[in-house]
């Protein structure tokens, strides 16, 4: 039998019976007591004796320190117990005493510790003068730190790779004479390092020692035990020379591993004990847990049985068996009663449900309704809405929100509120950018608390602008919402040409302010200068006609702004519009026209025919007298003005034109550019007067009788202007 084949019918064991169900679950609350409290012992167990050996392993680093550390400081002080002896100093300078004792008492020494090593005796050029019997004993003159003590005296160390590839502890100690205090010769001293490791994992029972530079991973010097394991070692490390570190080149620390495993092997017996304790454990909870639930649970399970095909069947007639134990037989009591109450409701229940379903059936229609028609309202409306949820995440978005920002449904849907604002403050303008939905809901709440606003009964606005093609200016409100879904709603109106005729009005009372003001303070400082002085005649009739002069100017542009404004207000509907001849039109305007002293009358051009169009006369005629104004007033008095009659055949809608043109000073074209622009006047000298509207009356004039304005002008030449009309 498999596994799953075992475990399926474990649990139908289990489900066959309400008493097989508490053996079973007691059972399984036994084994898993059972092995935490072994997991929990052995765990502990391990620990202990992990640490206790890792503890070990860390002395024998500091054993093993401590042996290096001896090492080399009996090496070194025997080396400079040896410069500072009186004998070797002599010897540099005695080259007979030299070889007489110095020589063969260094070519027999050794040093107190059993490790190859070496010592020569050195003059300061690098010489060797005497040594012991050793390869290790060299002067290594080529050596920077050998120069650097020569000259200035002070003990060095470094590490030095032999030439087998070995390392050697080396130290340089100078030779200085003790009354000049000069260096007479160095004492360099080797040690193989090597050699020094060899012996110490047999002596501290360890797998390996290395020597390594601190910090690094890189092993400098290292040793094994014979027949040691090289994997799966432990290993632990001790910095050398703690309390000083002038005693080595470099940071340096040893490196001892070892196998730490050999605890491991203990945990079979342990683990194989505890599993043996805790089947026998199951087993007598299982023998113990079947007997009482036989007795405790049987009436329970009959209980269970009736509840069962009560469910089943539906049938609330069904006897309930009565028990003499006190809990089970309160239990069946009470599922008695159960039983009764659920006889008892089950009719009004029925109704209560038939109830509930209609009232919900009209709701749902009642909401369906109400959605659909704020649906069509919010698709419908030219203003843009967003309505953010409870997380303050975008829900929705209508279709004029996206015509009017350009986003795309899909950028916006289901951002944060913060992504939200930064994503519209980006299409912004800098001067009007989005002050984000945050600053528009602080400022909402401020309203709402009783702020000055909020008692005028007045809700605050923003204004931001859109960069891009038109620059849309559009006014931001934001309205907060109670409800579980909607949290609030951002909502936007295009106010573009409402921002637009607002800057046309400012633009045009401030440009029509400096206008008047200029012939204003003419009139005011000539008819103060009047009041104040007594002039003769003369002064006095120059001045009333400076006087005069601007009057009449103040009357001319006073009298223009009402043209201008009387045509843009009516929009034609007072034009008395009747079928005219332009030759007609020419002939009343050019009889009317006052000519400046001088100057000769305008030269016509002859028709064979009458050009018939629809027009207001005077209004015509007005714009004809602007332009012969101009003409005169840009030319020379020698210059001639002259007027012609066209007619454009070759467009689909037959037009007529009136042509005025001069020879005077032109204009550029920038000038051309800016002559419709109100007030503006191609004359910065002030010399030729004019208020500077003429030709925005004459391009109202056309355009609102379906014609158009054609400007040609050259500077130096003279300009020519024509007025085309629709022909009838």
């Amino acid at each position: 039998m498999s596994i799953r084949e075992s475990l399926n019918a474990l649990r139908r064991w289990s489900q066959s019976s309400l008493a097989n169900t508490f053996a079973l679950r007691a059972a399984l609350i036994a084994i898993v007591s059972s092995l935490v409290v072994a997991l929990i012992s052995l765990t502990v167990i391990y620990w202990v004796e992990r640490t206790t050996n890792h503890q070990h392993l860390q002395e024998r680093a500091g054993r093993f320190a401590e042996r290096f550390e001896s090492s080399i400081d009996i090496v070194e002080s025997t080396a400079l117990a040896l410069a500072r002896n009186p004998m070797f100093i002599t010897a540099l300078l005695d080259s007979r005493g030299r070889d007489s004792y110095v020589a063969p008492f260094l070519d027999n020494y050794k040093f107190p510790i059993s490790v190859a090593s070496g010592l020569a005796l050195c003059d300061i050029n690098g010489e060797r003068l005497a040594g012991m019997r050793s390869p290790l004993s060299q002067c290594r003159a080529n050596s920077t730190l050998f120069r650097q003590v020569a000259t200035g005296g002070k003990t060095a160390r470094e590490l030095v790779t032999l030439q087998d590839g070995r390392i050697a502890w080396t130290i340089y100690q100078g030779i200085v004479f003790e009354y000049t205090g000069t260096t007479e010769g160095v004492v360099v001293t080797q040690v193989d390092l090597h050699d020094l490791l060899r012996s110490v994992p047999d002596d501290l029972d360890l797998a390996s020692v290395a020597l390594a530079q601190a910090g690094s991973a890189e092993t400098l010097v290292s040793a094994n035990a014979a027949g040691a394991a090289t994997e799966s070692l432990h290993e632990a490390k001790m910095l050398l020379f703690k309390g000083a570190a002038d005693k080595a080149p470099f940071p340096l620390e040893v490196v001892v591993r070892d196998d730490l495993t050999a605890f491991e092997n203990k945990l079979i017996p342990l683990v194989s004990g505890y599993g043996l304790g805790i089947f026998l454990l199951v087993l007598s909870v299982l023998y113990w847990t079947r007997r009482v639930s036989r007795i405790l649970i049987a009436p329970l399970t009959e209980l269970t049985r009736i509840s069962h095909q009560v469910a089943e069947t539906g049938d609330l007639t069904i006897a309930v068996p009565q028990s003499n134990d006190g809990e089970v037989q309160q239990l069946a009591k009470t599922f008695e009663v159960m039983i009764n109450a659920l006889r008892t409701s089950r009719s009004s229940l029925e109704e209560k449900v038939t109830l509930r379903t209609a009232e919900l059936t009209l709701s749902e229609a009642t909401t369906r309704d109400r959605t659909e028609q704020l649906n069509a309202i919010f698709d419908l409306s030219p203003d843009g809405f967003v309505s953010f949820d409870a997380d303050l995440r975008v829900a929705f978005v209508n279709k004029a929100f996206l015509r009017i920002t350009g986003f795309e449904a899909i950028e916006i849907d289901g951002v944060h509120e913060k992504v939200f604002s930064e994503l519209l403050a980006k299409k912004c303008l800098s001067n009007a950018v989005f002050p984000g939905v945050a600053a528009l809901r602080a400022a909402r709440k401020e309203v709402t608390n009783g702020s000055t606003d909020a008692g005028n009964g007045k809700v605050r606005h923003d204004r931001i602008e859109l960069a891009g093609p038109g620059h849309r200016v559009l006014e931001v409100g934001i309205r907060l919402s109670r409800t579980e879904n909607v949290s609030q709603i951002l909502y936007l109106r295009d106010v573009t040409h409402e921002a637009v005729v607002d800057r046309m009005k400012s633009e045009f009372l401030s440009t029509a302010a400096h206008e008047l003001r200029t012939p204003m303070a003419s009139i005011y400082g000539y008819t103060e200068l009047l009041l104040q002085h007594d002039f003769d005649e003369g002064d006095r009739k120059d001045m009333l006609s400076r006087v005069f002069a601007q009057s009449e100017l103040m009357v001319s542009i006073i009298n223009e702004l009402l043209d201008l404004a009387r045509i843009e207000a009516q929009q034609g509907k007072d034009f008395v519009v009747e079928r005219l001849s332009l030759q007609e039109i020419v002939a009343e305007a050019v009889a009317g026209f006052k000519l400046p002293p001088g100057r000769n009358s305008p030269l016509i051009d002859a028709t064979d025919s009458p050009l018939f169009v629809r027009a207001d006369r005077k209004k015509m005629q007005q714009a004809i007298l602007n332009l012969l104004s101009n003409a005169y007033k840009y030319s020379s008095d020698v210059d001639a003005v002259c007027i012609a009659y066209r007619s454009a055949a070759n467009r689909q809608d037959r037009m007529v034109g009136i042509e005025v043109s001069d020879h005077g000073i032109g204009m550029s074209v920038e000038e051309m550019e800016r002559v419709y622009e109100r007030f503006y006047r191609a004359d910065t000298s002030g010399k030729i007067p004019g208020t500077g509207l003429g030709m925005s009356i004459v391009k109202e004039i056309v355009e609102l009788h379906g014609g158009e304005v054609k400007l040609d002008s050259k500077v130096g030449a003279g300009t020519t202007v024509t007025l085309w009309l629709p022909a009838v």
